[in-house]
């Protein structure tokens, strides 16, 4: 369990099968990026207009079945034609694991390969990636670009079971090896490979296909027999195909296709940064319990990046829901952004292009980025600078309007000093670290207010934040909240005392937050005789935020707006 839970270091996916780069970008749609997210079936051999406008505008990948198979030249006919429509790019995917499960070989469009469990047992790990290879270049050829391969479960059980011969073996160290050979030899055709079906579907008989299976084993012997061999593998794969079993340590209630728990446990315990497809959602498993829109949705929402609807005619009701879900707010918008950068960058897109066709401003001029790390940066002056403070970035709205950045972009941002939050200054922005208080509040101010804008000025002591939190209330959006520290060096009372004589109208009142051990008379220099002065202190910090709430309440009334709290 030691290996599962260690800090993971993301892992990401090999070079895309076939880089198209935007020449010219012209944003994709809200509509158009959830269908980036849907993989669909087609019917017949030919690119009829069903399935043009399938590709065209509800999918972003394909999936070739048998139905679709006649021989080579009619295979790349078809998916010549179904690139034709495709907004931006299309990925066109197959089943050729070897033995029963080989839609290309059984017209001899591919080598006909002995199933896998047949593969381990009489070849070497690089004879079968030389045989994968093999494989891949015969995909390649008749315009196949993704192959949903190799099976990555561990099982000895029958060779006609729902797994069964599809396993490499019962052995884990034996599965992934082999596993891993077999997508190392895709990726040198150039086709990504798709290891499956996470977390495992070896320890169940029950056919997905037909019931959802539900598995009991604890996760420390998931640890040391099921995902042994997606840890092996993972340096290889391009994407990883989530199963339809339930596996109740991790999701008691939810198969792993659609539970949130399978992505965190990918991402965050085994740091797999590919794309996460679902096998397909019209299986008896799923499309007994949910519709596969609410499916579709479900999945988007729980981390996988690609929702596999193969029936034709139903990616269209699939990318309207993914599309409203994100609208509405139930799945959020850097979810999806998320998910769409992920299959991008496996259709060969640039960190920059991905950008651009998701209509967010290069990394460069955005308000803030946010890195595959999951780290949030502000951005000044085109260099990126960290932001220590989470609950400041939520309030000033930067995480929602970030989006998320390929890491590369990130990476490619010159850095700056980290800034924190002047919260502590009484102020929800943010300043560079090591900013003087006194002179950050300064700036604040001046840069709001015009001159005698203000009906009242709060001050606060700069080396202890208590009351500067209370005096924000107070302040609200319409008055400068100023700071300054105890035993104050004149140059910095004088500031205050200009800034103050600046921006307050001709009866406007001075708030000092304390009594004189926190700001003393001394302290407030020549501030302590303005006409305007009013000291709100009570016997501690507690009494004197009572006070002070007291006095925004008032103040509020006054104007007929509720306080600021």
């Amino acid at each position: 369990m030691a290996a599962l839970l260690c800090t993971a270091v993301m892992l990401v996916p090999n070079a895309p099968a076939a880089a198209q780069p935007a020449t010219a970008c012209t944003p994709l749609s809200p509509r158009e990026q959830a269908a980036q997210t849907i993989v669909t079936g087609v019917a017949g051999t030919r690119a009829d207009d069903a399935a043009l406008a399938a590709v065209g505008r509800d999918a972003g990948a394909v999936v070739l079945m048998g139905r679709n198979v006649a021989d080579a030249q009619q295979v790349a006919a078809l998916t010549a034609a179904l690139r034709t429509g495709a907004r931006a790019g299309l990925l066109v995917a197959v089943d050729e694991e070897g033995g029963r499960v080989a839609r290309l070989a059984g017209a001899g469009i591919a080598p006909t390969l002995p199933a896998a469990r047949e593969l381990a047992a009489t070849r070497t790990a690089e004879q079968v990636r030389a045989a994968a290879a093999g494989v891949g270049a015969a995909l390649r050829a008749v315009g196949v670009d993704w192959n949903f391969a190799p099976v990555l479960d561990v099982t000895a059980a029958g060779a006609s079971t729902v797994i069964g011969d599809r396993s490499y073996s019962g052995d884990p160290a034996t599965a992934g090896r082999y596993g891993a050979a077999f997508a190392a030899g895709l990726r040198d055709a150039g086709v990504l490979s798709t290891g499956k079906h996470f977390p495992g579907h070896g320890r169940t008989q029950v056919d997905s296909h037909v019931d959802l299976p539900v598995v009991d084993a604890s996760l420390e012997e998931l640890a040391e027999t099921d995902l042994v061999p997606f840890r092996s593998a993972m340096g290889d794969l391009d994407t990883i195909m989530t199963g339809h079993v339930v596996v109740t340590a991790l999701d008691p209630h939810l198969p792993a296709s659609l539970s949130a728990e399978t992505a965190r446990l990918l991402r965050e315990k085994l740091g797999f940064g590919g794309l996460i497809v679902t096998d397909d959602l019209a299986m008896g498993a799923v499309a007994s319990r949910w519709d596969l829109a609410t499916a579709a949705e479900m999945a988007l929402a729980g981390g996988a990046d690609m929702a596999m609807v193969l029936p034709p005619g139903h990616a269209a009701t699939a990318a309207d829901r993914i599309a409203e879900a994100v609208e509405s707010g139930r799945v959020p918008r850097v979810r999806l952004h998320d998910a769409v950068r992920r299959v991008l960058r496996v259709k060969g897109f640039g960190p920059a292009d991905a950008t651009c066709l998701l209509g967010l401003p290069a990394a460069a001029s955005a308000r803030a980025v946010v890195g595959d790390d999951g780290v949030l940066y502000a951005v000044v002056d085109g260099q990126r600078r960290r932001i220590p403070d989470p609950e400041t970035a939520r309030e000033l709205g930067l995480a929602d309007a970030a989006g998320r950045y390929d890491q590369a972009e990130v990476d490619a941002l010159p850095r700056g000093e980290d800034l924190e939050s002047v919260r502590r200054f009484g102020s929800p922005e943010l300043a560079a670290v090591g900013a003087d208080p006194v002179e950050v509040a300064l700036d604040l101010s001046r840069a709001r207010f015009a001159d005698g804008a203000a009906d009242r000025v709060v001050v606060a002591r700069a080396d202890d934040y208590a009351d500067a939190l209370g005096g924000t209330a107070l302040a609200g959006p319409d008055a400068p909240l100023l700071l300054l520290p105890r035993g104050a060096a004149p140059p910095s009372t004088e500031a205050v005392a200009a800034e103050v004589a600046r921006v307050l109208s001709p009866r406007g009142a001075v708030y000092v937050l304390g009594g004189q051990a926190a700001l003393s008379d001394v302290d407030l220099g020549t501030l302590r005789s303005h006409p305007g002065l009013r000291r709100l202190a009570g016997p501690d910090r507690y009494a004197t935020a009572a006070l002070v709430a007291r006095q925004a309440a008032r103040t509020a009334a006054r104007r007929g707006v509720a306080p600021r709290t």
